[in-house]
């Protein structure tokens, strides 16, 4: 555990402030807890198939399988929340301990981040005769989100579709600020289940072998 602990806070001094994330303590202290949380969470899942599975080629063609294809493919970041097969959506991206992960990670970081879009991202309207941008585009504003470059612009509206994070944290499905610190919660408690998994693969695997060496 001390060697995760240790691991877990080298990747996160190398990544989070390297990419430009906010360097507040509320911020950085909370992806902290849930950056050790991952450590203790991906390791019990591998130690867990390693522990049921018949040997260690077995282990290694399971483990990359379970954890690349199963837990990152349906926790709304490869395949975005809404765009996930109906079928899956409803239940396997809630039993995905990665959902958690990612939403504890992301959600403060970006909720309250503003938004620039650069100059191949915004969208050309066009403005009907007499009116302004900024009074055309009001209402839909207020619905959509987003925000024009040139409130007072008569000629030409050039609209971002974001303005905050908080507009764009729904397209991986957190809906609420307080949903971050709600899934670090989550991915506490799927780490303290995952380490039972592994001992319950023990027991299982252990029975077995002494059943068929009787």
């Amino acid at each position: 555990m001390p060697y995760l602990v240790v691991c877990g806070t080298l990747y996160f001094l190398c990544w989070c402030f390297t990419v430009g994330f906010p360097s507040l303590p509320e911020i950085s202290g909370h992806m902290f807890f849930q950056m050790i949380f991952y450590e203790f969470l991906y390791t019990p899942i591998g130690q867990a198939i390693a522990a049921y599975a018949p040997n260690e080629y077995s282990a290694s063609l399971v483990n990359p399988l379970v954890l690349g294809a199963g837990l990152v493919g349906f926790c709304g970041v490869v395949v975005p929340y809404e765009q996930i097969n109906v079928f899956w959506r409803y239940w396997m991206y809630y039993l995905d301990p990665f959902t958690y992960l990612i939403g504890g990670l992301l959600g403060e970081v970006l909720w309250d981040a503003p938004v620039k879009c650069a100059d191949n991202e915004w969208t050309s309207v066009d403005l009907p005769n007499n009116q302004t941008c900024g009074s055309y585009m009001e209402s839909f504003i207020e619905t959509a989100g987003g925000y024009v470059r040139d409130v007072a612009s008569t000629t030409s509206c050039h609209y971002c579709q974001y303005s905050v994070g908080s507009e764009y944290a729904p397209q991986f499905n957190l809906k609420a600020k307080y949903y971050s610190w709600r899934d670090t919660g989550i991915t506490a408690l799927f780490c303290i289940t995952t380490y039972i998994c592994v001992f319950i693969m023990m027991k299982l695997r252990s029975k077995k072998t002494k059943t068929a060496s009787d």
